[in-house]
């Protein structure tokens, strides 16, 4: 098909309003638009103190290494490491930061979902007459 033939047709403002009710934009007097917006996302999580975020990489490497949370564990107690509550490092404590470690990273990957709805536009029609009407002396 010959591109020279093929006319692209962009309406005009004009048209597009006349074509809804509407004649042009000196005619609308009042406009409004209401919506709803719904942003679904997940609470703020509490920030880690420095002290948790250097654990929390030793043990995460240590991981990624391939160790088990037993190895971990001894080797943090060997190392002098204690909890955030100034006791020992256990198995299961090692198990359980490791796991909500890696559910606080899916949770921050997920993006919030928003969803308008309920959108209505209103507008008000009045025409400005050019040549009012006189009132006729009584």
């Amino acid at each position: 098909m010959d591109n020279d033939n093929v006319q692209s047709k962009k309406p005009n403002e004009r048209n597009l309003f006349r074509d809804r009710g509407v004649s042009s934009f000196k005619e609308v007097t009042n406009l409004s638009l209401k919506y709803k917006v719904l942003v679904t996302s997940y609470f703020s999580e509490v920030p880690l103190s420095h002290y948790q975020n250097h654990l929390m990489s030793i043990i995460s490497d240590l991981h990624d290494e391939g160790w088990n949370t037993g190895q971990i564990s001894r080797f943090l107690c060997e190392k002098g490491y204690l909890s955030v509550r100034g006791k020992p490092i256990l198995s299961k404590h090692i198990w359980s930061m490791l796991k909500k470690h890696r559910v606080r990273l899916d949770r921050n990957s997920l993006k919030p979902r928003v969803l308008i709805e309920s959108v209505s536009v209103n507008t008000d029609k009045t025409r400005s007459n050019p040549c009012p009407k006189k009132k006729s002396p009584i």
